[in-house]
């Protein structure tokens, strides 16, 4: 999970965000993926929505307002939102819960976040590009904490790559100063 936190966190780079942003993308990525929900697609559907470096719109964004609940601790005030790839939202609304569960549903998705868990409350969960319409309501129901994941399943494989992509943006490209200055191989490579 380690090396799913730094993918994302430089691929939130590559695409614009902040360093502050990116770390707590980082965080909600991981802590989706743990619980087998995608948050390596709702990343990259995210940060390929947003368009080009910066120009992401903060009022929609699903990391800028999961921050807010976060720090403040509550999530009143903060619904009905609109918001892109509410999926994020998730971890930040777990993060803040003290006891019961509330359902948070867009679109046709409803998610059961309970403290520090999180289930999809019925089949066909949906990723997409665009802005969504947010509700946040109570459930009188809990949940169990159904364990985590410590690796990434195969079926992720293609949201790791657009992702990567993203993280491309922040390598300095390679040039002969930089190989003689020891760079990588350098000039003599001998393997």
């Amino acid at each position: 999970m380690g090396e799913t936190q730094d993918l994302a966190t430089r691929a939130c780079k590559g695409a614009g965000l902040p360093w502050g942003l990116a770390e707590e993308a980082a965080f909600a990525v991981s802590w989706l993926e743990q619980r087998d929900l995608p948050g390596l697609e709702a990343l990259a559907e995210y940060l390929t929505g947003i368009g080009q470096p910066n120009d992401y719109h903060a009022g929609f964004c699903p990391i800028g307002n999961g921050s807010w609940i976060s720090d403040t601790g509550s999530w009143f005030g903060s619904f009905p939102l609109d918001v892109r790839q509410p999926l994020l939202l998730v971890p930040f609304i777990a993060q803040v819960i003290k006891q019961n569960s509330l359902i948070l549903s867009w679109s046709n998705n409803q998610i059961l976040i309970s403290a520090n868990n999180a289930e999809i409350s019925h089949a066909g969960l949906i990723v997409g590009r665009r802005v969504e319409h947010c509700e946040l309501a109570a459930d009188k129901q809990m949940t169990e904490d159904t364990g985590r994941l410590d690796r990434i399943p195969e079926s992720r494989s293609e949201w790791i790559e657009v992702l990567l992509e993203f993280a491309q943006r922040t390598y300095a490209p390679a040039s002969e100063m930089s190989r003689l200055l020891g760079a990588g191989a350098g000039i003599n490579d001998n393997d």
